[in-house]
């Protein structure tokens, strides 16, 4: 028997090692996909964060204090409240189209002397679109980058409003990533300069404005997101994951230094040649006593030692079994009490909702940060407000204090107007919920909307927002529509929703006015235009599942567990489902069978071509088959939202995806974007 145990414990040894190098090879297997998560994560949260700079910046370029010209008193007064919120910025400043400094707060320093960043200034200029400008070495300042916005009326650009950050601001951003202390990150701006650094207590700390590394340099000009062999600007090796920012030539960059990276397959090394050495030790052994067991019948003083080394070794033997058993009955064990549990589905049911329950809140919340962040162009189109009013409704109801009572009076007669959907939602939403600030123990709210037709503003629509709150001051009256004016106490309102109001009610051509006493409430009235074109249909309603008639559906999406977590999804809704992963794999399957309802492609897709560029080619190969787009990047959200197809945003719900199909089913191919 011991010879039995001997012989058996060689591949079990073997196994073992080969075991434990292969979890060692995913031990380096994951730290590779926590860098390539860890860099897209944080270059989304830089994107928000330059989001968040420009859309304050737009905020005072819409003021109305520029609408007749560069007025350097209003623009001081703006400049100064914007600070007090904004405390990471250092200065803003206002430049003329050729870049000469006008004014700046908080000081004014350096007036008439020229952008040092000359050539991000030019780019606004000649774009009307923000931009972020590279790090900057001042004498006074020290190392800080600008973000300019485009004032503009009538399309002409009339002058460029621009603050300066400290790297400071993004190395906070990239400590909060709560990487390995020993890990690198870095935020790389357009010139190939290190704008910050964080990670990695070694004895080297890049300043800010530092070339970064040649082979950072040659990956940033290959690609916009992959992997290199890096180093450090102290000659150290790494393996570092970047990622490119969209329109902008800054880079995040993740770099595992080499000691760390390499210390798994070090380790899986030692572990096989230590297990090597353990089986030769015991194949040794199995050796030497089989030798002694052939030489029993000539030693009979040996049979006896023999004896006691087989009765030693098959204790050993026993209590190793014994040990595998008592793994054996947890592992089996286990598996009865999931078997018992798949009839219970009650339980199965109550954990189900549960987790639906609370993907819905997050999805809510990634909702109101996207709206917040992304950069959203106007994009007006002709809609009638009763066609929507029911889905907007719901959306204010949830905002607003469940004391308030909400009513809705909307003349169906009401002409259709001329605006962003997207926009108006907003600013309504905004409004009703500066109307519940205002009543705290409740009231009513009424909406109302009918045709508005006067010599100021002939052929228009009006759309009004009364509370019953306490009312507005008469001298607060010609702030509110200010940014940052808040009559809320500090920390309770930033003074933009209502500034919001007044730009989107400018920018589509339309007007907002106010009306208020006090103990009598107030009504804020936004006039928009009509509009003569056909109104563009609203949605379709959500479709339950016993009304799917089902049909063909190709889904590409390169996530293998959502690709099939959306397959199945789809299959119970009633459709027939083909999954692939690429958008090259789509196409080969479409050269050969053309029997496809619609498509339904993940926008972003790894490495090779996109949703986005596959969709014309797809569109051509199925002309007579719906294309539809999904995704969850808020920069791909605003390539989505433009590119002709429909477009559904991840995470959804089943009934959602399914109306979203079958919209586009049944309103047929997209001629246009095709």
């Amino acid at each position: 028997m011991a010879l039995l145990a001997l012989a058996a414990s060689v591949p079990l040894v073997l196994l073992a090692s080969f075991a434990g190098v292969l979890i060692l090879r995913q031990q380096q297997e994951e730290m590779q996909e926590t860098a390539r998560e860890a860099t897209f994560n944080l270059a989304d949260t830089l994107q928000r964060e330059f989001d968040a700079q420009v859309n304050v910046l737009k905020v005072m370029a819409a003021s109305r204090a520029f609408d007749n010209g560069l007025d350097l008193y209003e623009f001081r007064d703006l400049a100064e409240r914007a600070l007090t919120t904004q405390p990471n910025f250092t200065a803003i400043t206002l430049n003329d189209l050729t870049g000469v400094r006008i004014a700046r707060v908080p000081d004014d320093s350096h007036i008439g002397e020229q952008a040092k960043d000359i050539l991000s200034h030019e780019l606004v200029v000649a774009t009307h679109q923000p931009s972020v400008g590279n790090v900057t070495q001042f004498p006074d300042e020290g190392p800080v980058f600008a973000v300019r916005v485009p004032i503009v009326r009538d399309s002409k650009i009339k002058g460029v409003i621009s603050t300066t950050l400290k790297p400071s601001v993004l190395v906070t951003l990239l400590q909060a990533s709560r990487l390995s202390p020993e890990w690198i990150s870095l935020v790389i701006d357009g010139n190939d300069r290190i704008v910050a650094r964080a990670g990695d207590q070694g004895d080297f700390a890049s300043q800010p404005g530092s070339i970064a590394s040649d082979p950072a340099r040659k990956a940033r000009q290959t690609a916009d997101a992959g992997v290199y062999a890096g180093r450090t600007l102290d000659g150290r090796s790494t393996n570092a994951h970047y990622r490119m920012l969209p329109g902008l030539r800054w880079s995040v960059h993740v770099a595992i230094p080499d000691k760390i990276y390499q210390e798994p397959v070090r380790r899986s090394i030692f572990l096989a040649v230590t297990a090597g050495i353990v089986a030769l030790a015991i194949s040794g052994v199995f050796v030497m006593l089989l030798l002694r067991e052939l030489r029993r019948g000539q030693e009979v003083g040996r049979k006896v030692e023999d004896g006691l080394r087989l009765e030693a070794l098959g204790r050993v033997t026993g209590g190793v079994a014994h040990d595998f058993n008592n793994l054996l009955m947890i592992m089996m064990g286990g598996a009865d009490i999931l078997k018992s549990r798949s009839g219970d589905s009650t339980r199965v049911q109550m954990i189900a909702d549960t987790i639906a329950s609370a993907a819905q809140r997050g999805r809510q919340l990634t909702t109101h940060l996207l709206a917040f962040a992304r950069r959203s162009s106007h994009d007006p189109i002709s809609f009638r407000i009763q066609d929507r009013i029911a889905h907007l409704a719901v959306m204010i109801e949830r905002a607003i204090n469940p004391d308030i009572c909400l009513q809705i009076s909307i003349d169906p007669h009401t002409p259709a107007i001329l605006a962003d959907p997207n926009a108006f939602e907003v600013a309504l939403i905004n409004l009703a919920v500066n109307a519940s600030d205002a009543m705290p123990d409740g009231g009513i709210l009424t909406i109302r909307a009918h045709a508005w037709n006067t010599f100021r503003s002939p052929n228009s629509v009006s759309i009004s927002v009364t509370d019953t709150g306490a009312g507005i001051p008469q001298d607060f009256q010609e702030k509110i529509f200010e940014p940052f004016f808040s009559t809320k106490p500090t920390g309770k309102g930033t003074g933009l929703g209502l500034s919001q109001v007044h730009g989107f009610a400018y920018q589509s051509g339309g007007d907002i006015h106010v009306r208020s006493e006090m103990g009598q409430g107030s009504t804020f009235t936004l006039v928009m235009p009509r509009s003569n074109a056909p109104p563009v249909p609203s949605p379709l309603p959500i479709v339950s599942n016993e009304e799917v008639e089902g049909g063909r559906l190709l889904i590409i999406e390169d996530h293998v567990e959502v690709g099939s977590i959306t397959g199945e999804v789809l299959r119970a809704s009633g459709f027939k489902v083909k999954l692939v992963e690429s958008a090259e794999e789509a196409l080969d399957v479409i050269e050969t069978d053309k029997a496809f309802d619609a498509v339904l492609s993940d926008i972003v897709l790894g490495d090779g071509m996109s949703g986005l560029d596959a969709a014309p080619r797809i569109q051509s190969a199925l002309p007579n088959a719906a294309v539809v787009m999904m995704t969850g990047y808020s920069e791909a959200l605003a390539r989505g939202a433009t590119c002709g197809f429909p477009l559904v945003r991840k995470p959804f719900d089943q009934a959602e995806v399914v109306r979203v199909i079958q919209s586009a089913i049944a309103q047929g191919p997209n001629k246009e974007a095709a």
